[in-house]
């Protein structure tokens, strides 16, 4: 569970840092910290989760997220909070 709370701000962090707002073409997230931090959620999830539908589906989000809108954030740290909200019980 700690280490989850560590992503989950860390990535709640970043997403303050790392949102771009870009008039014309939309807001979007880039940047070598958003792509790290996502790295560390994939390798942690991988460890604990491989296999599982959330894992699946972090991945597939994950893939298209940088330089892209604030949908694919919300959703990966939506995949944080719910296996936290599940490990705590």
């Amino acid at each position: 569970m700690f280490i989850l709370d560590d992503l989950i701000t860390e990535g709640n962090e970043i997403s303050k840092e790392k949102f771009r707002k870009n008039v014309g073409y939309g807001d979007y997230f880039v940047g070598e910290d958003y792509e790290k931090w996502m790295d560390k959620c994939i390798l942690y999830l991988e460890k604990k989760y491989k296999g599982s539908a959330l894992y699946e589906k972090f991945i597939e989000t994950s893939r298209d997220a940088g330089g892209n809108d604030q949908s694919y954030y919300d959703k990966m740290i939506g995949i944080l909070l719910a296996l936290k909200d599940w490990e705590e019980e």
